[in-house]
């Protein structure tokens, strides 16, 4: 599985790392405001090998196009999410996010942890050495990673049907939350139009933006990964165009897309 992948991938990375620190994240999660978390990291005491990275996602407001697959707005966990987005919608999504509410983290490679997903450990999450030496760790409050979770709606989509195809249902409780276990399996009959089932899951009505700026939980999509590119590789530009990606991902969609991600 995907998720199995991802600690692999971080324990090799560890074992090999040249730097004192290693964040995990995916490779649609954006890290901002690196210096303040730099700035942390320096501060820290020898006795906290952990910390933890607050978690935003990408959203989009209104019907407001996109110019280019980054754009839009960045959304972060609420409490009572039935109150932001009535209680139909918040029922599918995780403290009023779509993909996870969580953290993501930097490993002090010193300690000697297995890096896992969302946090480190003496040997994985309730172990008899991690009661024993309980590992520091400390919690930023602002949001420190922004996660895409697809470029377009429709490459959102592919990567849900290949979630359906790389993790069993049985397995699907333990890594993930109910609601994006839901998720995935009402793309997985395609009983549902997969572009629609996502815009009600990502779109925020007028009344939920108010909401959620009341509660200084959404902003502006803080990092522009596409500028970047294209400043380095200017023949780059076509592909950071939303429907010049939609037509190979729509392709891959009726053909029955496997590997998206």
């Amino acid at each position: 599985m995907i998720v199995a992948r991802q600690v692999i991938n971080a324990q090799i990375c560890q074992d090999y790392a040249r730097s004192p620190w290693l964040l995990h994240c995916d490779a649609d999660e954006f890290l901002i405001q690196t210096r303040y978390v730099m700035r942390q990291l320096s501060m820290l005491p020898q006795g906290v090998s952990v910390i933890k990275l607050p978690v935003w996602e990408r959203c989009f407001v209104g019907d407001i196009p996109l110019n280019r697959v980054f754009e839009g707005y960045c959304r972060g966990p609420v409490l009572a999410p039935a109150a932001t987005y009535g209680a139909a919608l918040a029922a599918r999504l995780t403290r009023g996010m779509a993909a996870y509410a969580g953290c993501k983290s930097i490993t002090r490679v010193a300690a000697g942890l297995s890096i896992g997903i969302h946090d480190s450990f003496r040997d994985g999450p309730g172990s008899v050495a991690d009661r024993r030496d309980p590992v520091g760790r400390k919690m930023l409050h602002l949001p420190q990673i922004v996660h895409v979770d697809g470029l377009t709606p429709h490459h959102a989509v592919a990567k849900m049907i290949d979630r359906d195809a790389d993790i069993p249902p049985d397995k699907r409780a333990v890594i993930m939350s109910p609601a994006r276990s839901a998720q995935i399996s009402a793309l997985s009959g395609r009983s549902n139009d997969p572009t629609q089932y996502f815009h009600g899951l990502r779109q925020v009505s007028s009344q939920a933006f108010a909401a959620l700026e009341a509660r200084e939980a959404i902003m502006p999509m803080p990092v522009d990964p596409a500028a970047a590119a294209i400043r380095r590789w200017p023949q780059s530009a076509p592909i950071f165009y939303p429907a010049a990606f939609d037509r190979i991902m729509r392709t891959q969609l009726d053909g029955g897309w496997r590997r998206s991600a």
